[in-house]
C-alpha cells in the first residue's frame, strides 16, 4: 500500500472512532487519542478545541464549534489533520478534503466548513493531508520534489501505485 493510501486509511479509521471518543467526557476522550500507537505513525497529538477558541493557520475567524483536533504524522513525513465533532452533533459521515493545485497544504478552510456543518447536513468528521509534499509558500510545485520520500513522486506514480476510488 502506498503512503498516501495509508495516510487516508489512518484518517478514516480515526473518524470511525468518533462515537467512541466523543462521549460525555469529550475533552478527556479526545486527548486519549494521543496515546494511539499505530504502525508507521511518527506522532499523534489530539486536542479538545472549545468553540471560538482556535483560529486555523491562514484564516482570520475562529472555528465556531467545538471539535477534537487530531494531528498525525506518518512515515516518512506525511501530515494529516482529522477533526472530530462531538457525538451529539455528528451526522455519522466522513468527509475527506482534497487539496487543490499541488496539494501541499492542510485545507483548513474545508475542514472548518465540514466540521461546522449546518442544520441540514449536520457536522462531518473530516480530514485533510499535505500528501507528504509540503508547499514552500509558492504555487511552483517544489513540494513535489520530496516525492521519493513520500511515496515515489507526486502525480508521477506508476498506475499500480495509485489509489483509485469509485
Amino acid at each position: 500500500m502506498n503512503d498516501r493510501a495509508r495516510a487516508w486509511g489512518f484518517a478514516a479509521a480515526l473518524a470511525a472512532l468518533t462515537p467512541v471518543f466523543a462521549a460525555p467526557a469529550a475533552a478527556d476522550s479526545c486527548t486519549k487519542l494521543s496515546s494511539l500507537v499505530l504502525p508507521e505513525v511518527i506522532s499523534v497529538t489530539a486536542t479538545s478545541i472549545a468553540a471560538d477558541s482556535f483560529t486555523p493557520p491562514g484564516l482570520t475567524t475562529p472555528v465556531p464549534v467545538a471539535f477534537c483536533r487530531v494531528q498525525i504524522t506518518v512515515t516518512p513525513a506525511i501530515n494529516i489533520e482529522v477533526w472530530l465533532p462531538p457525538a451529539a452533533n455528528w451526522n455519522h459521515r466522513f468527509q475527506a478534503e482534497g487539496g487543490g493545485g499541488y496539494a501541499g497544504v492542510i485545507s483548513y478552510s474545508a475542514l472548518v466548513m465540514a466540521v461546522t456543518g449546518d442544520a441540514v447536513t449536520g457536522q462531518f468528521a473530516t480530514a485533510s493531508t499535505d500528501t507528504g509534499h509540503p508547499a514552500t509558500g509558492t504555487a511552483n510545485g517544489q513540494g513535489g520534489a520530496n516525492g521519493a520520500q513520500a511515496g515515489g513522486g507526486f502525480a508521477l506514480n506508476p498506475a499500480d501505485d495509485t489509489l483509485n476510488e469509485g
